[in-house]
């Protein structure tokens, strides 16, 4: 006989002498997970995603060398939109079974259809992302997400359902009602859709099923196969033909055949479970200390690796802590070589370089004494270039080029403070300026500041004079 695990051929027992298999066992399981196959594949065929679902899993369960369930349900998964989920058991099943296996013929229509799968990607991402807002209580910004989700995977079950909710959360029954039908519509007995629709109408016929999946390709349906086993499976019988088979059933002979079963059957319950137990039982202790050992491992693989976690974050605060003073160094000398640089230039007399330079220092967290030193220097840069630029405007408005006055004069405000015994004259000459610039609002604010701050200057006089015509015109 075969071991149905590792086909290893030997001549009896229960057990497998190489993968050390209950056969027995093996096969029971293995024929649960075919029912629970044929049953979920029964389910998909009528749209129940979510029964389907929850049948393959147990059947996976039961059995995990199922190829025939993890194609299906990677297809019910894709069918909702879980591509994820869909590929995950694509991929184990096209590991278990390289050849004549539909996985690799799904996986190779998913990634020729990159952007369909870019776009249930971003579904489930936009999905995730109205969760979050939900959570926060924005309610609008979760709606538009779940709409650019069902918008790129029209067949999302969970994204319809998450609209709904927020319909519901708005006041807005009509838009849930719509929501939940399109998401029946593709699975008809997801639990969460069923519990708003039957809250909502609880007389209201439900929506018809869209039978078919839509698959990596195309409308994902089942393999021909697939198809046929499951209507052969759940094809109803007449009741001519039960009569017919109940007529011709050889009953006598299948209850002699039983009884010798059974009878055979307690035998070897009798005979062989004493010394199967213990079998068992050394299989469990062997079992139970490679456990015992294995959890030493981890304990001290976990403590180790903890210790190397610390370790390294120590030494990485410790380099940032280094580069923060390094990047500081850095800094301040590029400071003190602004400085030296200005100094340079108030050397060689070019105050308006200076000034430029100084003015872009930030003082903030300055040492001290450079902090002294750039005040030293605006002391004495500050007055010759307000004296500079009043010339050099002062000039430009003589030789009647207004713009350049204009400019000349509003650089020279920018060094200037208010105590400045030039200040009336800067003042006076821009509102000189932006009369012929023809701005006589701007003229008469300057004249106004002449007037008002300067008092006592030679200039208050012309100001008044040039503000009184310039207002009577």
């Amino acid at each position: 006989m075969f071991c149905p695990n590792c086909d290893y051929e030997y001549r009896s027992g229960a057990v497998c002498p190489r993968c050390k298999v209950d056969t027995v066992i093996f096969d029971r399981t293995a024929g649960i997970s075919d029912r629970l196959y044929n049953k979920g594949l029964a389910k998909a065929k009528i749209s129940d995603i979510t029964g389907a679902i929850e049948c393959l899993r147990k059947s996976i369960k039961f059995n995990k060398n199922n190829i025939a369930a993890h194609n299906l349900i990677g297809l019910c998964y894709y069918e909702i939109g879980y591509v994820g989920e869909a590929l995950k058991h694509w991929v184990v099943s096209n590991s278990k079974l390289k050849e004549q296996n539909r996985a690799s013929y799904y996986i190779d229509e998913a990634s020729k259809n990159g952007k369909v799968i870019e776009k249930l990607d971003n579904a489930v991402a936009m999905y995730n992302q109205a969760l979050e807002y939900i959570k926060a209580e924005n309610d609008d910004m979760a709606v538009i997400q779940l709409k650019k989700a069902v918008e790129a995977s029209p067949r999302f079950v969970d994204a319809h359902n998450l609209l709904a909710f927020c319909s519901l959360i708005q006041g807005d029954t009509e838009k849930a009602v719509t929501s939940i039908e399109k998401a029946l519509s593709v699975d008809v007995n997801n639990p969460v859709a069923l519990n708003y629709y039957n809250e909502l109408f609880q007389n209201k016929k439900r929506p018809e099923p869209v039978a078919n999946f839509a698959g990596p390709a195309q409308a994902a349906k089942p393999a021909a196969a697939e198809q046929e086993a499951a209507q052969a499976a759940f094809k109803p019988i007449t009741v001519d033909e039960r009569k017919r088979m109940f007529d011709s059933f050889p009953i006598g002979e299948i209850l002699a055949f039983a009884i010798g079963c059974v009878v055979i059957a307690i035998l070897m319950i009798t005979l062989y479970t004493p010394s199967r137990v213990d079998t068992k039982n050394d299989e469990i202790d062997k079992l139970q200390k490679e456990l015992d050992t294995l959890s030493e491992e981890y304990a001290e693989n976990k403590t180790d690796l903890e210790k190397l976690i610390s370790e390294a974050e120590t030494g990485l605060s410790a380099m940032e802590t280094e580069n923060e003073q390094l990047r500081s160094r850095v800094a301040a000398q590029d400071l003190r070589e602004r400085v030296n640089s200005a100094a340079n230039l108030v050397a060689d007399e070019n105050y308006l370089a200076a000034a430029e330079e100084l003015s872009i220092i930030d003082l903030n967290e300055m040492p001290a004494d450079l902090v002294e030193r750039i005040n030293e220097l605006k002391v004495i840069v500050w007055p010759k270039v307000v004296a500079l630029c009043f010339e050099n405007g002062r000039e430009s408005y003589e030789s009647a080029e207004f713009d350049a006055a204009y400019s000349s004069l509003q650089k020279s405000l920018l060094y200037m403070t208010q105590e400045s015994e030039i200040a009336p004259n800067i003042y006076y000459y821009l509102g000189l300026t932006a009369e012929k610039l023809e701005d006589f609002a701007g003229a008469s604010e300057y004249y106004i500041i002449v007037m008002d701050d300067y008092p006592n200057s030679n200039q208050f006089n012309l100001a008044k004079t040039r503000y009184d015509q310039i207002n009577q015109e």
